[in-house]
């Protein structure tokens, strides 16, 4: 089974051995390299059957115990930050919902719903003036048919980062962390990113033609001040789909330097 360079996961009981496409398609892709949408746009039927699939997505992850242990995260860090506004949302490495293999595609429809329900659902962002961002070279004219349809803004150039702006919502699910570290986080200051745990040990894997000290500088400086709230919450339709993912906070002046939050501490707070 392939993957695009972006993103790579596979079940396993440790972060410490994850599984890495190989050196000769991990490469990042420049905007000219970005995939084309075929000249056949997709059927209206396709891209209603995605919407009704999208939204019934949504509705389970809100009701699942790892949507409601998220649910119960955000509040209590938003009553913390009274004064934070979020006015954007930004997702990198979706991949394709229109990918041959059935797992890929499951796992892309699953963390496109879980964006747009934390981003829209739970912090409020509008679907409206280009708010919601997303990018990946996968996506083709299936994805791009469904994005318009859920008034959802297709970046390809600008990159994404130049999107995130303080007030934003960042959400790189496995995002690889060469594309992470050299091409969305530099520079950055978002609310709130949700991505991969182990963002301050730097445990990712560079690709070959990686500036590794570069790529560490970011992991620091980006860490200086952010809190790590590690979800530990597994979701129940599938534990692999959002396994090892943490939230990234902007630090409060009397913030510990990490937490863990799990259900029953979501119940005391």
């Amino acid at each position: 089974m392939s993957e695009e360079p972006w993103t790579t996961v596979t079940p396993r009981k440790s972060r410490s051995k994850r599984t890495h496409a190989k050196p000769a398609t991990a490469t990042i892709a420049p905007p000219t390299a970005l995939s084309t949408p075929s000249p056949r746009p997709p059927s209206p039927t396709t891209t209603q059957q995605l919407l009704v699939t999208v939204a019934t997505h949504r509705t389970h992850f809100a009701r699942s115990a790892y949507g409601a242990a998220l649910a119960a995260v955000l509040s209590r860090e938003r009553a913390r930050r009274p004064g934070t506004v979020f006015a954007r949302a930004v997702c990198v490495g979706l991949g394709s919902v229109a990918r041959d293999e059935p797992a890929l595609r499951r796992r892309s429809l699953w963390q496109l719903a879980a964006f747009l329900e934390v981003a829209v659902g739970m912090l409020g962002v509008c679907c409206s003036g280009g708010d919601v961002v997303v990018q990946d070279p996968a996506f083709g004219a299936v994805d791009c048919a469904l994005f318009e349809a859920l008034g959802v803004r297709v970046v390809r150039v600008p990159r994404a980062r130049e999107c995130v702006s303080r007030e934003c919502f960042l959400f790189a699910p496995f995002l690889e962390g060469a594309v992470l570290l050299e091409s969305v986080l530099p520079g950055t200051d978002p609310a709130l990113y949700i991505g991969c745990e182990d963002l301050a040990e730097m445990k990712y894997q560079p690709f070959p033609e990686s500036n590794v000290e570069r790529m560490r500088e970011v992991a620091r400086e980006f860490m200086a001040n952010r809190t790590e709230v590690k979800i530990t919450e597994e979701f129940e339709v599938d534990k692999h789909i959002f396994a090892g993912l943490s939230m990234y906070w902007r630090s409060l002046e009397d913030d510990e330097s990490k937490e863990t939050i799990d259900d029953s501490a979501n119940d005391s707070s």
